[in-house]
């Protein structure tokens, strides 16, 4: 059920930060919920699953996040950014289209503590902002020994046959263990990695 809560008595946006909640997902809206209801200092002003509400929602009640999780997020929040440029628009594992991301494999309330902080202390711009966001929850990502060694040695230049080789697993083990790595980071391929894991710190 599509949810629009009164915000009458929203304090102040220093004090607490207000969302909108786009998504056709029951459960991840779900656990979004759950998630900041453990915290004051975020509050869900409305939630809705279909296009032809963000109008009228916007119309109504202006949040400081407009967090999308939707097949056409790009296109949805590049439109949003269009028609209301003062709408903060947060999309769901991916970079693309809004002026933030949230990664469902970091935690929520970490992730939007730090987009605060940005949008209260910063004055660079949004794209390169997100970047330093980024990669200050990446340090905070736990990796492994095995996966520090597997970024090591992709750092200089090994194939993928050689670090197998090196760990002494099977080829196929090592791609496994890419695969989960680059998800584990949002990294597009490996060159991607070893720039994440270079810019971090996860390798010198």
């Amino acid at each position: 059920m599509d949810l629009l809560i009164e915000t009458q008595n929203v304090p102040n946006f220093r004090s607490q930060w207000s969302l909108i909640i786009f998504s056709n997902n029951f459960c991840l809206k779900r656990g979004i919920q759950e998630i900041l209801s453990t915290s004051n200092k975020y509050k869900i002003i409305s939630i809705i699953s279909s296009v032809d509400q963000i109008c009228p929602t916007l119309e109504k009640v202006k949040p400081d996040f407009f967090l999308i999780s939707h097949p056409e997020q790009t296109t949805i929040a590049s439109w949003i950014k269009e028609v209301y440029p003062s709408v903060f628009v947060l999309t769901w594992d991916s970079t693309n289209g809004g002026d933030a991301c949230i990664f469902s494999s970091l935690p929520l309330i970490q992730q939007l503590d730090k987009i605060v902080l940005s949008q209260s202390v910063g004055e660079l711009p949004v794209s390169i902002r997100r970047l330093d966001i980024y990669y200050e929850l990446v340090k905070k990502t736990f990796i492994s020994s095995q996966e520090q060694k597997m970024l090591h040695y992709l750092s200089y230049g090994y194939s993928y046959t050689e670090i197998a080789e090196a760990l002494d697993i099977s080829l196929n083990t090592l791609k496994n263990y890419m695969t989960d790595l680059r998800e584990k980071l949002n990294a597009k391929d490996k060159t991607h990695l070893v720039v994440i894991a270079l810019r971090t710190g996860l390798v010198v």
